[in-house]
């Protein structure tokens, strides 16, 4: 569905490639993902779906252990910062330690 609805407003969708990097313009405004054969991929969006330990962690806080939070049914990745806008959030997501 989420592909069909894509493919409607015109995005072109590339499948079968594998992502070595993932990187953001100097500029902060776009981000984008190498493949294995050397290709440079650009956009205002990029959704990396690679799986946990993502490439992509570098960009976003770096490497997270995933550890079950018996709730969840997909994983993102966003500015820390964002957790201290609401208590109710920031103590629900609080970070777990290495040894936790």
């Amino acid at each position: 569905m989420f592909v069909k609805q894509v493919e409607r407003l015109g995005v072109k969708i590339e499948f079968n490639s594998r992502v070595v990097d993932y990187f953001e313009s100097e500029d902060g405004k776009k981000g984008g993902c190498v493949t294995d054969d050397g290709k440079r991929y650009e956009a205002d969006v990029v959704i990396a779906a690679d799986g946990v330990g993502s490439k992509s962690q570098k960009l976003v806080g770096g490497q997270v252990r995933a550890v079950s939070s018996g709730r969840a049914m997909w994983r993102a990745a966003f500015p820390i910062e964002n957790l201290d806008k609401d208590p109710e959030v920031k103590e629900h997501y609080k970070m777990i330690g290495p040894n936790d």
